[in-house]
């Protein structure tokens, strides 16, 4: 199956190895393949196992998810694919994909419209400028660039309005919409109407949003121009927002919770412009300073943070090579982070949220496409379980208990 292991156990005599961030259902199937070279893949397993088979070079099983992969080449999941395939070195698999895009471009452009959207400037450019393109109508490719064109100033993620719950009202805050944006929304869910607050002092998207004693707190975040440390704080009692003190370092696509008997503020991970991150800060209102936490076992970008019986856990999320099913929670008492059993699916950019002393994750982003599935976490067995799928995939989302 893989010489690594063999030469790890020839030379060290060890017969035991620790491998971080796989599942043991998707071990279970690499085993199987180490015994029988076949195992059983499927649509549900074949992202995890292929990064997993990456993750340890076994190339053959490689392939095999990558076989899988072009057998289920359609319009709706092509560009996802092919971006997939590029990441994780699918070299043949890259070209099929490639080739199944241009020969049938006009499908692929709307079907999901928003993958087609995603591509960069560089990718459409490629795509366009390709002999091999296949169109009808040269009407088809002017309308799809007008429409990239159209929604390029906002990519997917920076459309993303980020809210928060406070009094039993639902609160939007920032994003972007062709500019980056400064505005609030708050919406009674009682009469289902949406009102206007107070603007932020700074246009924020991929802000960091988090509740603490009656205030809203908004960290980071990218005005347009540069990623962001400033932090701000609404009051709904006078319907303004202050600043205070600074984030230790930049981050955006961070997630943060109130912890400590909701005394204090913590923020996780994020991209600082450069690189996923580790770091971790606390928030203390009474000094109004913020400050280094133990850091985290994996970086982390798009994850999400949630507390849950008194320690806060980082869950999922993005490095810079994939998304991410492990997860980790830290202690206050002892500044330690110490992770627990894998997600049953690996996803960034999800809605998270506690619920009856258990936490669930709902929807996000698994390398390919935006999915419906959530599952929720019991502390108490250290498990996961499936939960109802919501009806449409979704990524981005957030969740609110009311």
């Amino acid at each position: 199956c893989n010489s690594r292991f063999s030469h790890l156990a020839v030379n060290t005599g060890q017969r035991e190895f620790t491998i971080l961030d796989v599942s043991p259902d998707i071990m279970e199937l690499i085993i199987e393949y180490a015994y029988s070279n076949k195992t059983g893949i499927t649509s549900k397993n074949v992202v995890d196992l292929l990064i997993a088979a990456d993750k340890l070079d076994i190339q053959g099983l490689k392939s095999l998810c990558c076989s899988f992969l072009e057998k289920q080449l359609c319009p709706e999941n092509c560009i996802s694919i092919w971006r997939f395939s590029e990441l994780y070195s699918c070299h043949d698999l890259y070209q099929k994909a490639y080739s199944y895009m241009l020969l049938h471009f006009e499908e692929v452009i709307w079907e999901p419209v928003e993958n087609f959207l995603e591509l960069t400037q560089s990718q459409l450019s490629d795509i366009l400028d390709n002999n091999k393109l296949s169109v009808t109508q040269e009407e088809r490719v002017f309308e799809a660039v007008m429409m990239w064109i159209d929604h390029a100033p906002s990519s997917a993620q920076s459309t993303s309005q980020f809210y928060s719950v406070l009094d039993g009202h639902l609160y939007v805050l920032g994003g972007s919409n062709n500019e980056y944006l400064n505005t609030v929304k708050k919406l009674n869910p009682l009469t289902q109407t949406w009102h206007q607050v107070g603007h932020m002092q700074l246009p924020r998207c991929f802000v960091t949003v988090a509740v603490l004693d009656g205030l809203i707190y908004a960290m980071g975040g990218h005005n347009g121009r540069e990623k962001l440390r400033s932090v701000e704080h609404y009051d709904p009692k006078t319907n303004q927002w202050s600043f205070i003190s600074s984030l230790q370092a930049v981050r955006s696509d961070a997630s943060a919770a109130a912890l400590n008997g909701k005394v204090k503020i913590y923020i996780c991970g994020g991209y600082n412009g450069r690189e996923c991150l580790f770091t971790a800060e606390c928030f203390d209102p009474l000094t109004n300073r913020w400050s280094f936490i133990s850091r985290m076992q994996t970086s982390r970008s798009g994850l999400g943070v949630a507390a849950l019986k008194e320690l806060l856990f980082a869950v999922g999320g993005c490095d810079e090579f994939r998304r991410l099913g492990s997860v980790e929670f830290y202690n206050p008492k002892f500044d330690q982070w110490t992770t627990v059993t894998l997600m049953l699916e690996h996803r960034s950019h999800f809605g998270i949220e506690v619920l009856n002393d258990r936490l669930f994750v709902v929807g996000g982003f698994n390398s390919l496409s935006a999915i419906a599935s959530a599952e929720c976490y019991d502390a108490v067995t250290n498990e996961w379980y499936c939960v109802q799928n919501m009806m449409l995939g979704r990524s981005t989302l957030k969740c609110a208990a009311l």
